[in-house]
Formats: structure tokens, C-alpha cells, sequence
């Protein structure tokens, strides 16, 4: 066994020859489904294998769990019992800067550091052959998505908000052969700040909600999030889910005990089955905000709500297709501030955008607890989506300008001297002369 060196600024750990050691942490740790070990790795001279691990309080790198990862090694062919082989390996001479989602393999409790480079004589006369460094170690967490609930924002930190956080624990929905697989290598994006999560390429994910959420704490139930659809897959949509198969409303079998729970965003296929709640789709590039009231949707049998799952499906090509869901929300008692109260507003232009900050402004003026005016006019038309408010908004709209109204297809179709004097050509001014015959241009 040979000595492994530390650099001066503490930062790299450089391995000589046939070296094996372990580093006790002066403060353990856990590891958990979100859990990733970011390092830079440099094989100056490739052994046999080069090996780190998080290790409890085994001195042996087989100790049961999966825990040691193979970064280069002229015998790493393969994974081993001792061992997990990393898909982007390190050849002789090369530098990978990793960062491996070490929560996929295991989790529980780190003790020790742990770095092997192992030097046997397979390929060399003495075991002082072989060099690699390992060096800006990090240990951290994935961040997991919020979700706000009842007013508080999915980005509120106070100590008082609702929000709750999904774990990033990223599990396949429906089968793994629907999903791009290894996850660990396909990863669901979600922001730095949890409000937000990218689905790149073929996606089947799901994400479990711990602890699960019962129809009796989601009350009304009522979701909204923004979606945009940056690349076109085939299929996009969001479930709510209690299980971690797709409803399926062509099997009997399947549909007893399993009924849909999912939306369809964009579709760019034919979808015949009856697995889906159709809406509003986007365009492309277009971000759009939902408002759900899932208590009028019909959710057979809906007694929890365990998963989140995003579906980006591409079976042309597994590589394309993006979207973003942000400011996922769950509002469980909806109810109307301004239902009970009179009030009146002018608009320059009446639009939905201009029609929700009016409302926005009065909620203001009334002192109103919540200040989502969207979420007021839900409760206002009792509606199920936020497309029936907009239609209620734009009968609104119509109906104010009824009174300022010209109805000139009207006007000329009573009118006869003006269409055929006028319009069919009965006038000098379609004789293109004026009164005394010349000519008017």
C-alpha cells in the first residue's frame, strides 16, 4: 500500500501506486434519493481500478450496498459486487468532471471517504505504478420542487407559509420502458430556487408526495401551474396520481380500479383512448397558466394524492421534446372575496389581461386575503377550468360594448338606394369623374 497525498490548499487527493484508504468525516451524513457526489476525476496513469466511495462504518469496499463507484481501470469491464461502474468513464490520460446521483444507488448514513486505486501487477512489475487525483469534492442535495398552498408562493421561505416541497426522488411512472432510462443519467430538471421543473426529451416521471396527501386535507383541490411547451413531443401532460399506473379506460380490468388522473397539455398525435382529460393546448413557445378545480373533476375514487407525474412522451425520437411546469399551486378552500360586494370599472381596452387587474385592483380596495384574481373569478362562476372564465370574461366584454354597436352588415342590407347607388357603382364617384367631367385623380 502506498501514501496518498492531500494538496496544500486542500482541495486534491492524489493516489500513488497500489493505494487504498478511507477518510473519517468529522461530521456524518445521509444520503438520500436526491443525494449527488459532484468531483473532478484526472486517470494520469490508468492502474487496474480507480474507486471512491461513501462508506458507513465498513473498512471494506463490498459491504452490502451500493456505494463504491468505478470511475477508470483497465479490469473495469463491468459493474462489480464491490463496485458500480459509471457510464461516463475515464480513459488513461483523460480528466471527467462528475457529478453522479449517488442517491439512485443507495441511501442512508456516511461515516467515511473512501478512494481506491488499485494496482495488483496485472499490467505492471510492481504495485508503484498508477497515478490519479480526485479533487473540488462536493456533497449536496437536488432541489426538490415546491408547491404553494393557499396564498403562500412555492418560493415562500417564512416559517409560517404552507408550501411543501416534493422531494427531486425521481421514480418511472406507468413502466420503466416508458421512460428514458437510467434516470439517474435522464434527469428531470427542477430550479435552483424550486419553482420550477424541465422535462427534456422522453420522459415518463413521476415524483412522490411523502407524506401522501389525503382528499380530505386537499379540500377543494383546486391546482394551477404554468406550462410551457418549448420543444414538440408527441404527448405532454400532468397527473395527479394515487397509484403509479396510467388510467386505462379501454380495459374494464384496468378501468375498475384505476381511472384517469391525467391532463392532457399538448398532443401531437392521435390519441383514440379515453386515459386523458383534454383542454386548452398551447401553441409553441407559448406559456400558459392553468387553473384546475380537480373537486369538479370526475376522479373516481380519489382518496390520496401519492405521486406527481409528468409525461413528455417521443417514441420518433427519444432526445426531443421540451417543457416547463413553474409556480405549481394548490388552493383547497376556494372562495370568492368580492362575490358579496357590488363594483363597477372602466377598461380602455377590454381584454382578460386588462379585465383580471381591474378585479386585481378591487380585491386591493376590499382588503381581500388572498390576491389571485384569477383564483377569485373561479370562484365567482363556480367554474372548472380557467378557460370558462375567460369565456365569461369575453361575454362580459361583448356585452359592454352592445350598447356602442354599428351593425353595418345590417344597415346595408335594408338600405337598397346605398348599395346600388353607392356600392354597385350607381354614383359619380365610381364614374371616376367629378361634377364637371374631369377626371378625379
Amino acid at each position: 500500500d502506498h501514501v496518498m497525498s492531500v494538496s496544500a490548499d486542500a482541495t486534491t487527493l492524489t493516489a500513488y501506486g497500489n493505494s487504498w484508504k478511507r477518510f473519517k468525516l468529522d461530521e456524518p451524513f445521509a444520503v438520500t434519493e436526491a443525494t449527488v457526489l459532484k468531483l473532478t476525476f484526472e486517470a494520469t496513469v490508468e492502474a487496474e481500478a480507480h474507486i471512491v466511495c461513501l462508506l458507513d462504518d465498513s473498512i471494506n469496499a463490498n459491504d452490502g450496498r451500493d456505494d463504491c463507484y468505478a470511475l477508470s481501470g483497465k479490469e473495469i469491464t463491468k459493474s462489480g459486487s464491490a463496485y458500480k461502474k459509471v457510464t461516463q468513464f475515464t480513459a488513461d490520460g483523460g480528466t471527467t468532471h462528475y457529478e453522479l446521483l449517488v442517491g439512485s444507488y443507495f441511501t442512508g448514513n456516511v461515516l467515511y471517504l473512501g478512494f481506491g486505486q488499485d494496482n495488483d501487477k496485472a499490467f505492471t512489475a510492481t504495485r508503484a505504478e498508477g497515478e490519479s487525483s480526485i479533487s473540488n469534492i462536493e456533497i449536496y442535495n437536488l432541489p426538490s420542487l415546491n408547491v404553494g398552498v393557499d396564498g403562500s408562493s412555492p418560493t415562500d421561505r417564512s416559517g409560517n407559509s404552507l408550501s411543501f416541497a416534493i422531494a427531486n426522488d425521481q421514480q418511472s411512472y406507468e413502466t420503466s420502458s416508458q421512460d428514458n432510462t437510467p434516470i439517474r443519467d435522464n434527469l428531470a430538471i427542477i430550479s435552483g430556487d424550486g419553482s420550477s421543473i424541465t422535462m427534456t426529451g422522453n420522459m415518463w416521471r413521476m415524483f412522490p408526495i411523502v407524506p401522501l396527501k389525503s382528499s380530505a386535507d386537499l379540500g377543494d383541490f383546486v391546482v394551477s401551474f404554468n406550462y410551457k411547451l418549448v420543444t414538440k413531443g408527441q404527448i405532454h401532460a400532468i397527473c395527479f396520481e394515487d397509484n403509479s399506473e396510467l388510467g386505462d379506460y379501454d380495459s374494464p380490468a384496468s378501468n375498475e380500479y384505476d381511472p384517469k388522473r391525467c391532463i392532457l397539455l399538448n398532443e401531437f398525435e392521435d390519441l383514440s383512448n379515453k386515459v386523458w382529460f383534454r383542454g386548452y393546448q398551447p401553441a409553441l413557445g407559448e406559456t400558459h397558466r392553468y387553473v384546475l378545480n380537480l373537486s369538479k373533476f370526475p376522479f373516481e375514487r380519489f382518496y390520496e394524492w401519492k405521486y406527481l407525474a409528468l409525461i413528455q412522451d417521443n417514441d420518433d425520437d427519444k432526445s426531443v421534446g421540451e417543457m416547463v411546469i413553474s409556480d405549481l399551486h394548490v388552493t383547497t378552500s376556494l372562495t370568492s372575496c368580492l362575490g358579496s360586494t357590488d363594483y363597477t370599472f372602466q377598461v380602455s381596452d377590454c381584454t382578460v389581461e386588462n379585465f383580471l387587474s381591474m378585479v386585481g385592483d378591487k380585491m386591493t380596495e376590499n382588503s381581500c386575503i388572498q390576491d389571485d384574481p384569477l383564483l377569485e373569478l373561479m370562484a365567482v362562476f363556480d367554474a372548472k377550468t380557467e378557460m370558462d372564465v375567460y369565456k365569461q370574461i369575453e361575454h362580459i366584454c361583448k356585452s359592454s360594448y352592445v350598447a356602442y354597436e354599428y351593425d353595418f352588415a345590417k344597415t346595408i342590407s335594408s338600405e337598397t338606394q346605398l348599395v346600388n347607388e353607392f356600392i354597385d357603382g350607381g354614383t359619380i364617384l365610381n364614374y371616376e369623374a367629378d361634377a364637371e367631367g374631369d377626371d378625379l385623380v
